[in-house]
């Protein structure tokens, strides 16, 4: 599948609004629900998205399994955040075939917990400089993160350099998504 679909479950379509901390969500249908900006999307929700997403990758990829390319999608949907989602999921959807996915990433502002964890992340680099951190540390993807998931790698941070990436891999390897 590819960074495509691993961004597509990470952005939605709520445009950067001050201090707004809720939305609402339209479930497919003509029912929406009110839900925190940066909370974790719906299952309903994260499948709708990645529908949008798989269909935009099929026209323009030629993915011959749109079904699956869904399933790939919600692998671990319930580590991002909802109004990221909708931002990238309406930049990528509303662009043309030969976008660049970090066009539409660019789009989704950080929240105070994502800039924290850069800070420790750069500080834990200086500190363990054979520490692979990798993804856990990649600003542009961790924007993409719940609060909760953020807190969960941020306290990574606190281990020593033996045992940080050791950290890391459990706790990525436990939002359910293959890094």
């Amino acid at each position: 599948m590819g960074r495509t679909c691993l961004l597509l479950v990470a952005t939605l379509v709520v445009p950067a609004c001050g201090g707004d901390t809720a939305l609402s969500v339209s479930d497919g249908g003509d029912r929406t629900t009110p839900v925190s900006k940066t909370s974790a999307p719906t299952e309903q929700e994260a499948r709708t998205l990645c529908g949008r997403i798989c269909l935009k990758e099929e026209k323009c990829q030629g993915i011959g399994a749109p079904d699956e390319c869904v399933d790939d999608c919600l692998r671990g949907y319930r580590i991002f955040r909802s109004d990221a989602l909708h931002t990238f999921t309406s930049c990528y959807e509303g662009s043309d075939c030969f976008v660049d996915e970090d066009q539409c990433l660019e789009k989704i502002q950080p929240l105070d917990v994502h800039r924290a964890l850069e800070m420790k992340c750069s500080a834990k680099q200086d500190q363990c400089p054979d520490a692979f951190l990798g993804l856990a540390c990649e600003s542009d993807l961790m924007k993409l993160f719940t609060p909760q998931f953020i807190g969960e790698l941020s306290s990574c941070m606190d281990k020593s350099c033996r045992t940080v990436d050791r950290c890391l891999e459990e706790v990525l390897t436990k939002s359910g998504l293959d890094f």
